[in-house]
């Protein structure tokens, strides 16, 4: 939460200098002295050229590469990798239409010994692309190494020089590195940390192989581990698909803090940038939609998710905490109050604890810009297990609600779950 915190701070201080030049403006003007008509006109005239550099700046090229495995052992599961990257480039398109500072490119490069190449190479999402099966057909062995080295390379040449871009870059693989000849381990180990200065963010993929281990040895912090199966491949992409959300929003949000900040050089607010994008590399998949286990501070954005009892009696655990923190209303038992949100669980039947938390995930739906903390709503008062309560959230994953966090201990029921 701190540098969530620094970031509000930001935000308030812009707010507050805004909010003194607007009194100055509409003050009494028959009494201003030539000398405060002259400062007026100045700070009228910067005002004018931090709109230009605003609109210089223009959008954050965002190259979303997906670096995708077609060797033979993915022979079993090609329609699901196939819908899986359909699904995931209409999920870019739509963060371009909900994100106004950014603009998205999509590269799909597929890789094994008999061919390697790109289905799409940054390609602008102006328009609607659909892979084939014409297009994914497995066969070889899994020159890994190579497929990074080179499309790795060839987008930071590509980008590098450009002001104001960044990447992300997902392999997807179904194991180990067994047959490239032009790049090494420690050649991409060296290769990725230099693209992580630049506030790049990778994450790895792996089913059949240790993906943590496989991530770390070529220097990425962000890994999932995938059962290669057709329930498996739902959820991983699943997952792929609302982190992607997820980092979307966060990157536009950093942004738009950056452009507020006027005061600093081009030079410091392209360092600024860069630091909030590195803070996403170890967060990517799963740990950036995890409830945080303490929380002390909201941001405005913020929402802090409770269960409560069918009266509204919020007298103890994380309810009272809501009220003598983040406005909870006493009496009343479910919904928006404040900054929290009331789940009744204590005296509900499991059956209206799901229909309560539908009518939850409807409201975060609608509230898109909203980041809702789920706590371990019904595992206290209430006396329920995650195992009983954690089903009704699934469609955090199916509907990719991707404002969602939920409890760790909630996650891992899911994720052994099949999503419908």
């Amino acid at each position: 939460m701190g540098l969530f915190s620094k970031q509000k701070t930001v935000t308030q201080s812009s707010g507050k200098a805004v909010t003194q030049t607007v009194n100055h403006d509409f003050g009494e003007k028959s009494e201003l002295t030539q000398q405060e008509g002259q400062a007026t006109e100045k700070e009228g005239n910067s005002a004018k050229n931090e709109q230009v550099s605003e609109h210089q700046l223009g959008k954050v090229k965002v190259y979303n590469l997906i670096i995708l495995d077609e060797s033979g052992s993915m022979s079993g599961v090609v329609r699901q990798t196939i819908d899986g990257c359909n699904e995931t480039l209409q999920t870019i398109k739509l963060a371009q239409e909900q994100n106004s500072t950014q603009e998205h490119y999509a590269s799909i490069y597929v890789f094994q010994t008999e061919r390697s190449l790109y289905l799409l190479k940054n390609e602008p999402l102006t328009a609607n692309y659909v892979i084939t099966d014409k297009q994914y057909q497995p066969g070889g062995c899994t020159p890994l190494y190579d497929a990074i080295g080179k499309t790795v390379t060839e987008l930071h040449e590509k980008i590098k020089n450009e002001k104001n871009s960044t990447a992300l870059v997902t392999i997807i693989t179904d194991g180990m590195e067994n047959a490239s000849v032009e790049f090494s381990n420690s050649m991409i180990f060296k290769l990725i940390e230099d693209c992580k200065e630049y506030g790049w963010v990778f994450t790895f993929i792996g089913a059949n192989i240790d993906a943590k281990q496989a991530a770390q040895s070529i220097n990425i912090d962000s890994s999932l581990q995938f059962d290669q199966s057709d329930r498996g491949m739902k959820q991983m992409w699943a997952r792929e698909r609302i982190a992607k959300m997820q980092h979307f929003m966060d990157l536009e949000l950093d942004e738009r803090n950056a452009r507020k900040m006027n005061s600093l050089s081009e030079e410091e607010s392209r360092l600024f940038r860069i630091k909030q994008r590195k803070k996403h590399n170890e967060n990517f998949f799963g740990h950036s939609h995890t409830t945080p286990q303490h929380i002390m501070e909201l941001l405005d954005n913020e929402v802090f998710v409770f269960g409560s009892n069918i009266n509204g009696d919020h007298n103890g655990g994380a309810s009272a905490f809501a009220v003598n923190n983040f406005g909870a209303v006493m009496g009343q038992a479910e919904g928006m109050q404040g900054k929290s949100y009331a789940i009744p669980t204590v005296g509900s039947s499991l059956n209206q604890l799901h229909q309560s938390v539908g009518r939850f995930l409807e409201y975060a739906k609608t509230h898109p810009d909203q980041k809702f903390y789920v706590t371990a709503i019904g595992c206290g008062s209430a006396g329920l297990t995650p195992s009983l309560i954690a089903p009704s959230f699934e469609t955090v994953i199916s509907q990719n609600i991707s404002n969602v966090w939920l409890p760790a201990d909630f996650w891992n029921v899911i994720d052994n779950k099949e999503i419908i």
